[in-house]
């Protein structure tokens, strides 16, 4: 196959980017998977097609549906006036809506306080493809001027 050109990489993160589901994942993740894929596939179509498919598999296959930024905002922001317990409840709700989140929620009382146990007061925490993990920095048990630093693929997570 002929190396892709520069306008095929762009015609296939438009149409990839075009949809909602995508919209908002980084476009050069997008042109690293669709560049790869052009090269093995015989048209833009094909490539197109299977970029999704990467997509789907390393960011939408695990939101139980789509991902409800503003209304998820707005429950933890009613919940906090509720006090902590609400609020921690409201955050397990939401991380029912992320597949490795919701694996830990029923953890958590004892998933870090065991895990880093034994540990020095931890500083900073880098959490790469953190998906909904940042809610739960309130079972972490971090001290208060700790830094967590955490990155996705999807603008609209990060922001979240």
């Amino acid at each position: 196959m002929a190396e892709p050109t520069g306008d095929q990489i762009e015609a296939l993160v438009r149409a990839v980017s075009a949809g909602p589901k995508y919209r908002r994942v980084a476009p050069d993740l997008i042109a690293a998977i669709g560049e790869r894929e052009l090269g093995k596939r015989g048209s833009l179509k094909e490539a197109i097609k299977e970029t999704k498919n990467a997509l789907h598999q390393v960011h939408g296959a695990f939101f139980a549906g789509a991902p409800r930024y503003d209304a998820w905002l707005d429950l933890l922001r009613g919940s906090v006036t509720q006090g902590p317990e609400a609020f921690r409840r409201t955050l397990l709700q939401i991380m029912r809506q992320h597949a490795s989140t919701f694996e830990r929620a029923p953890l958590l009382d004892r998933l870090y306080a065991e895990t880093l146990a034994g540990l020095p007061p931890i500083r900073s925490v880098l959490d790469l493809g953190c998906g909904l993990n940042p809610l739960t920095i309130p079972w972490m048990g971090l001290p208060p001027d700790a830094t967590y630093y955490c990155c996705d693929i999807d603008a609209g997570l990060v922001e979240f």
